[in-house]
């Protein structure tokens, strides 16, 4: 998945994590996935404690997950957030 197919892969991570806050720490932990190390780094420095924490103990699972399945869940999150970046 490249980042002009799901824009909001572009968003702040601030931003991101904000509105990732409440999902489950795999579905955070697929979207991690699609970030560059230093943006996923930043989306998990703007989350809970212990929501990061979960989140890095799920990365290892998404080997054992059918692609498509990891597929799926991104197109979930991409139903769930607004059209556009919210205002700071």
């Amino acid at each position: 998945v490249i980042e002009s197919e799901l824009p909001w892969l572009g968003w702040e991570p601030s931003a991101l994590a904000t509105l990732l806050a409440n999902e489950r720490p795999t579905v955070i932990a697929t979207v991690l996935n699609q970030l560059s190390p230093e943006r996923a780094k930043a989306l998990l420095d703007h989350l809970p404690v212990e929501t990061a924490g979960a989140t890095l103990a799920a990365i290892p699972n998404l080997f054992l997950v059918d692609p498509s399945i990891l597929t799926d869940i991104l197109s979930e999150v991409e139903k769930k957030l607004p059209r556009q970046q919210p205002a700071p």
